[in-house]
């Protein structure tokens, strides 16, 4: 479906005023997070609060009235929603289609003109997958009209973001952003890596445990400034004063800033897991293995009165010879980040969003653990 922008001017004028009053309101737009490791919060944000960020964001990445947009992504959330509004204040066209299905996709992108492509990471690995195995898919791709292959909801790996850019011979353009402060950073393409530089609105810091701001380099918490920062949670005081404090929004997602003030996010802080006294970060051994491996996989944690934590790595493959999987997996992270169980499924559990269902793998996790306790415990009985 493709989305033409060709209202007449009253009515053009009519609804800009109508959203412009609705949005002058403290509590003009009610979101919800995703809930990909939890339960669905909502999140109240001024109407000001969301459209000076959109049209900050637009004026850095260079929209125009000419673009064809393709968001792949769903618009229940902020970065879909952002999409749609985009569309509208640019006046451009949007092309709509089934985002789950990689042959609309390629469609989408080949036959209707899209200029501007909007999807998450597992969406680029579908497409630069296909474009692996097909040569004609790959040159018709990108041989395309799309300016700006745009990434997020979720870390770019390193090894992605470079098998795209040898395939289409274009980046793809991570940003960051949280539903709670909209747009963080956007790369525009001067780096190949990287979230890119804060809006210019934006202030941000990386901070160590106790809150003291880290040097350029060293990995922290993601702290954010910005007039984009919602009002809080709906019905939620006491976790909205958590997160909120001397006007910085704590993310709770790590990262770090280069030499050249580029942010780059590693993941959810909170993941961390502690064994045999050490500390494990699973955006490191899922990188890893990705980049050496060529494998995606997914690290759960669970308490362990023995080791502190029992560590699962579920591993996405439709291959047979796991075994050879399973001991290159190992020799390639050696003694100390070695998981104690390592799981195979032909696909990850997602949800709507196209992310990753966390809890879905952690329930898998519990009921296989709980599984082998109680085989242990009939031995014992025997």
């Amino acid at each position: 479906i493709v989305l033409r922008y060709k209202f007449d001017k009253p009515v053009i004028k009519a609804c800009l005023r109508g959203l412009f009053h609705r949005t002058s309101r403290e509590d003009a737009l009610i979101l919800y997070t995703s809930g990909s490791t939890g339960k669905p919060k909502g999140i109240v944000k001024s109407g000001h609060s969301f459209l000076s960020n959109l049209e900050e964001s637009m004026e850095i990445m260079k929209y125009k009235s000419e673009d064809v947009l393709l968001p792949l992504i769903p618009f229940t959330h902020f970065y879909g929603l952002s999409i749609v509004f985009i569309w509208w204040l640019t006046g451009c066209d949007m092309v709509l289609c089934n985002y789950k299905n990689i042959r609309t996709i390629l469609k989408a992108v080949t036959e209707k003109g899209a200029t501007v492509v909007d999807g998450i990471p597992s969406t680029y690995y579908m497409l630069t997958q296909m474009c692996k195995k097909r040569e004609k898919v790959c040159v018709k791709v990108r041989d395309s009209a799309v300016r700006m292959w745009c990434v997020g909801g979720a870390p770019l790996s390193k090894e992605l973001a470079e098998s795209f850019y040898d395939l289409i011979k274009q980046p793809l353009l991570d940003g960051y952003g949280l539903s709670e402060v909209g747009n963080v950073a956007l790369n525009t393409g001067d780096f190949r890596e990287g979230c890119g530089k804060p809006l210019p609105s934006v202030k941000l810091k990386v901070v160590d445990n106790q809150g003291n701001e880290l040097p350029a380099g060293e990995t922290g918490e993601i702290y954010v400034s910005s007039p984009g920062v919602m009002k809080g949670y709906l019905h939620l005081t006491e976790k909205t004063e958590e997160v909120l404090a001397d006007g910085w929004f704590k993310t709770n997602d790590l990262g770090y800033l280069d030499e050249h003030g580029n942010l780059h996010v590693l993941g959810r802080k909170g993941n961390e897991i502690v064994r045999k006294g050490y500390v494990i970060y699973p955006a490191h051994i899922e990188n890893r293995l990705e980049n050496e491996l060529k494998l995606r996989v997914r690290v759960v944690s669970l308490q362990d009165e023995k080791k502190g934590a029992y560590m699962i790595l579920f591993v996405e493959t439709r291959q047979t010879f796991t075994q050879q999987i399973e001991q290159a997996i190992n020799e390639a992270l050696g003694s100390i980040l070695k998981p104690d169980k390592i799981l195979f499924l032909p696909t990850f559990p997602y949800r709507p969003n196209g992310k990753v269902d966390f809890v879905a793998l952690q329930n898998q996790a519990v009921q296989w653990k709980n599984a082998r306790e109680e085989e242990g415990k009939c031995m014992v009985q025997q």
